[in-house]
């Protein structure tokens, strides 16, 4: 039957638990999530099978995988027109869940939504395996028809997702995250005057806040007068205190803080064009990774 699981795969709720076992003190609202999840068919218009889609997402690093019977395509309970995609990642030659990939499409509205994507945070065998495994991921959305990618930018996504090309979802909001950095100017003393744009090509130009336009706009804000050093709230529920630039501690800043609450980037939706002919640079560096991974165990 289409859409439907191996007859090999593990069973549904243990492939849930591996998730929620793996997602302590990360995500408030996945259990939420998953129990939404029917893993008996897949939504209305998904043209996959369980194999076709594997195939397509399947990702193996050094030392992560993604295993068939750790993939489910299923449905969405209370909105049985989304198909639902859920992949647990482990270590290579053991069962050590070090990642998921928790995904909705909504093929007739043409509609993709990350609803998670997280791997552990601080460990050497998954560091950069997120990036990957994201472009992996979008090289598939197109072949569902999609044109939107939208996701949830949390923790450090919040930083990271800006640098690889999402951009907010609404100009409201932009707008909420421009006030709150308006605030963050405040509560730390900066002046506009000695603050400006870096941008990754190594160009400058004066800072003005009608040139916050897009997510990454923020994150290449800094300060002639040097750094900060505040509390951040990254992967994995880890707390830290970092020193960084002003737009990263912005996006970084540990909002669960009192004296942080209103004056940090919170998480937001995000979304980024989908365009197979046309992959950003980022994408097909971690794509090719991760094909030429596959390519030497095979």
């Amino acid at each position: 039957m289409r859409g439907l699981t191996y007859a090999a795969a593990a069973p549904w709720p243990t492939i849930r638990e591996r998730i929620v076992r793996a997602s302590v003190g990360i995500a408030s609202d996945l259990v939420h999530v998953l129990d939404r999840v029917d893993p008996t068919r897949p939504g209305e218009g998904f043209p996959l099978t369980h194999r076709e889609a594997f195939e397509t997402v399947r990702f193996d690093s050094e030392a992560v995988v993604l295993r068939p019977e750790h993939f489910v395509v299923g449905s969405v309970k209370d909105a049985y027109a989304q198909t639902a995609l859920v992949a647990a990642y482990t270590a290579l030659g053991s069962n050590e869940t070090l990642g998921y990939v928790v995904r909705f499409f909504d093929i007739p509205d043409r509609a993709c939504h990350r609803k998670y994507l997280m791997f552990a945070a601080g460990d050497p065998r998954t560091k950069g395996v997120g990036m990957q495994v994201a472009a992996t991921w979008d090289t598939f959305v197109p072949r569902l028809g999609i044109a939107t990618s939208t996701m949830e930018a949390a923790y450090v996504g919040r930083l990271v997702w800006a640098l690889e090309g999402f951009d907010f979802n609404t100009d409201a909001t932009c707008a909420m995250v421009a006030e709150r950095f308006g605030r963050f100017m405040e509560r730390f003393g900066l002046d506009a005057a000695d603050l400006y744009f870096r941008r990754d090509d190594g160009s400058s130009e004066p800072f003005a806040f009608d040139k916050l336009r897009h997510a990454w706009d923020f994150a290449h804000v800094v300060s002639k007068k040097g750094t900060i050093r505040l509390p951040t709230r990254t992967s994995n529920g880890k707390d830290d205190e970092a020193v960084l630039d002003v737009g990263r501690a912005f996006m970084l800043g540990d909002f669960r803080r009192p004296e942080l609450a209103d004056c940090v980037c919170p998480d937001y939706f995000c979304q980024r064009p989908t365009d197979p002919d046309s992959p950003n640079q980022w994408q097909a560096r971690a794509y090719a990774a991760a094909r030429a991974a596959r390519e030497r165990k095979s």
